[in-house]
């Protein structure tokens, strides 16, 4: 399975100005870094729910919320070591929409049908195992097994009590 990027670092760029004019310190292969580690939070928000990493084509509320991800954690990292961090902010509201956008697409299941998004399979009951003999005669385990089972069922055997 082909794993792709759910953003491009244009796209990461395109939400801050300073990114776009200092392509220098903010090269691709820079901001590519940032974007695994938004893909990262993402899948592990969406793995109970679907199979991850998503395949192409990449449903367009995932690339908006990658990029707002990224965009938080470049801006944090970027600013972290300037004393006065004007940007800091910026980068909580890039993070709390990626957040609550990944919240309703969760909550709302709004991914559900689009090409490529698979489903979990829905949680089954475990099955219980049966232990059955070969020989024309049950085995003496059988009867405990039994005995358990429907204890462990809320079932009463033989009127009300045990065989051992």
């Amino acid at each position: 399975m082909t794993m792709w990027t759910y953003c491009t670092p244009d796209d990461v760029a395109g939400l801050f100005k300073p990114i776009k004019e200092d392509p220098e310190t903010f090269d691709p292969d820079y901001l590519s870094g940032f974007i695994r580690k938004a893909q990262i939070h993402i899948n592990e928000r969406l793995r109970p729910h679907y199979v991850v990493p998503l395949v192409e084509p990449i449903p367009e509320v995932i690339t908006s919320i990658c990029a707002d991800l990224a965009a938080s954690f470049v801006l944090e990292n970027h600013f972290s070591d300037i004393m006065y961090r004007e940007d800091v902010p910026l980068a909580s509201n890039y993070r709390r929409r990626a957040q609550s956008e990944l919240d309703h697409v969760i909550e709302f299941q709004t991914l559900d049908g689009l090409p490529g998004i698979r489903k979990h399979a829905p949680e089954v009951p475990e099955q219980r195992r049966r232990v059955f003999s070969t020989t024309p005669n049950p085995s003496p385990m059988q009867g405990r097994l039994d005995a358990f089972d429907s204890a462990t069922r809320g079932n009463t055997v033989s009127g009300g009590r045990w065989p051992y």
